[in-house]
């Protein structure tokens, strides 16, 4: 972690920044590091997921994220932490289909939450192209998927992505999971 300071160097005065545990060696009074927690909070979650507790994964995931915010964490990691919770979101929607509308519109939401932070982001691009493609939402889709072409054009998930909500090719019906769709087809 690396704290910044302004000091005064001869006549001119610098921002400089310095390693927090220089900081603490030389005595200064500073509060435990905010990343210590937020790992641990990230953990706690991770646990949560891998343990089937997608509920209270997506939860500890909300809390986190308001936590990021009230603290004015950095774009990229509020927007990466967005993007987690969009996952959640859209993973306790897909375990729990009575959820599912409610769940999958809070997801794209995330996401393009994520996405005012860093607009350029592929992963997230992905991800709030295929959400909308379940919510039922080909033209926006679309849209997500063109921007994230624009960003890599070398991106077979962009294209494939592209396609299938310009075709309607294997997009189930909106609210549909695919799994559920597959077993209906057979």
């Amino acid at each position: 972690m690396q704290l910044a300071g302004d000091v005064k160097l001869g006549g001119a005065a610098a921002r400089v920044s310095f390693p927090y545990a220089i900081a603490h060696l030389f005595g200064a009074r500073l509060p435990a590091p905010p990343s210590e927690d937020v790992l641990s909070q990230t953990a706690q979650v991770e646990r949560l997921d891998a343990g089937g507790d997608y509920r209270g994964a997506r939860d500890a995931q909300a809390a986190l994220v308001a936590r990021l915010e009230r603290e004015g964490a950095n774009r990229e990691v509020l927007a990466d932490a967005l993007w987690r919770l969009g996952r959640l979101d859209a993973e306790v929607g897909y375990r729990e289909p009575a959820r599912r509308r409610p769940e999958w519109r809070a997801a794209l939401d995330d996401y393009n939450r994520a996405l005012e932070l860093v607009p350029l982001s592929v992963t997230i691009l992905l991800a709030a192209g295929n959400q909308a493609l379940l919510n039922g939402d080909r033209a926006a889709a679309a849209d997500y998927f063109r921007r994230a072409l624009a960003n890599d054009p070398s991106s077979e998930a962009a294209r494939d992505g592209l396609h299938r909500a310009l075709t309607g090719d294997g997009v189930p019906p909106p609210f549909v999971a695919p799994a559920e769709w597959d077993a209906r087809k057979r």
